[in-house]
């Protein structure tokens, strides 16, 4: 019907709902391969993504954390938000990733705790600065052919 620049912007105004998914997916094909060969602060046994509900926060009833990665005998566990834009992960991103990270009861007082972003986007200088005082693990899209990624 000739009109295929309106049906292409359509597509690409979409695309990233749809394509977020996949990468969380991708992500966490991507960890699993890091801990089959020891890449990881620790290895894992368990992945899959974390639910649940904010205690006392009206308004606010659940928190959802892209991946989390735990080794049930050594009480570690592996806290990771996957973003799926252009622009690079600021600050806020990991911020917020370590509040939510609160909500999470598994072993709560004994368990050794690990953080990690993955980016689309790459991140800000402040957030890398960031994330090397605190140990955060950053990967981008690139780290994903490379199989390498920043430590903190």
């Amino acid at each position: 019907m000739d009109n295929a620049d309106l049906v292409l912007s359509k597509i690409e105004a979409e695309l990233d709902r749809f394509t977020g998914p996949v990468f969380e997916e991708i992500t966490k094909q991507f960890l699993i391969s890091r801990n089959r060969q020891g890449k990881l602060p620790f290895t894992f046994g368990k992945i899959g993504k974390q639910w649940g509900k904010f205690r006392g926060e009206t308004g606010k009833n659940t928190y959802e954390i892209d991946l989390t990665a735990l080794n049930e005998s050594t009480k570690e566990i592996l806290f990771c938000e996957c973003k799926w834009q252009k622009q690079p992960v600021d600050v806020d991103v990991l911020e917020e990733l370590v509040e939510k990270a609160k909500f999470v009861e598994w072993y709560r007082e004994e368990r050794k705790e690990y953080f990690a972003v993955m980016a689309r986007g790459g991140f800000t200088e402040e957030a890398r600065e960031i994330a090397r005082e605190k140990g955060f693990l950053l990967f981008t899209v690139e780290d994903l052919d490379a199989g390498e990624g920043e430590c903190g």
